[in-house]
């Protein structure tokens, strides 16, 4: 009878799919907006080295695997939004089972589309409620691509044609673009009361 028991188990161990095919689809199918639409409706687009990739500890929630993170950028070249050599903070999440946020690695170049949030709007690509004014990706489908990756040699081809356009940059707070003012942090040159 032990013997059949054993059988059985092994069985069902054996017939059982790996733990891998058991697990749902962890792609975002999505199809990005053409060029000139990411182009025009992103407040800042540049190419930059991920310097530091910071899970932001009070955010996470427990069960969801996209963590929210704060990613900084050592921008090499600016298209638009910004200066080459900024500092660029994004506020984002690690993209895993939702569409929102990218895969973020540490000493990775990327070619970033950042769009800011705004109090007057709900952000769909965002799923962490981060403050107004801050920067993130605009989701897995918002643009951003590895430097070095097909996405980006097209969009960057596209780029190098097109005149920088630095009219629209965000304000800059203590070297940094996307900073989160602190709330006795002496404003910038020429910001509102």
């Amino acid at each position: 009878m032990r013997a059949i028991a054993l059988l059985l188990l092994a069985a069902l161990i054996l017939a059982a799919p790996p733990a891998e095919a058991r697990k749902p689809n962890t792609r975002c199918y999505c199809m990005p907006a053409p060029f000139a639409t990411r182009y025009t409706t992103a407040d800042a687009v540049f190419t930059g080295e991920a310097t530091e990739v910071e899970t932001q500890e009070p955010m996470v929630e427990y069960g969801n695997d996209d963590i929210p993170v704060k990613v900084t950028f050592k921008i090499d070249k600016a298209y638009k939004g910004a200066n080459d050599g900024n500092t660029f903070l994004i506020y984002s999440n690690m993209h895993v089972w939702t569409c929102a946020g990218a895969t973020f690695e540490k000493g990775k170049k990327y070619l970033v589309y950042a769009y800011k949030r705004r109090p007057e709007h709900y952000e769909t690509w965002s799923i962490y409620q981060f403050p107004s004014e801050t920067y993130d990706v605009g989701g897995a489908c918002g643009g951003i691509a590895l430097q070095d990756a097909k996405e980006a040699a097209d969009d960057l081809m596209l780029l190098k044609d097109k005149p920088v356009d630095n009219t629209t940059q965000s304000p800059i707070i203590n070297g940094v673009i996307g900073a989160i003012p602190e709330k006795n942090a002496p404003k910038p040159e020429g910001a509102a009361e």
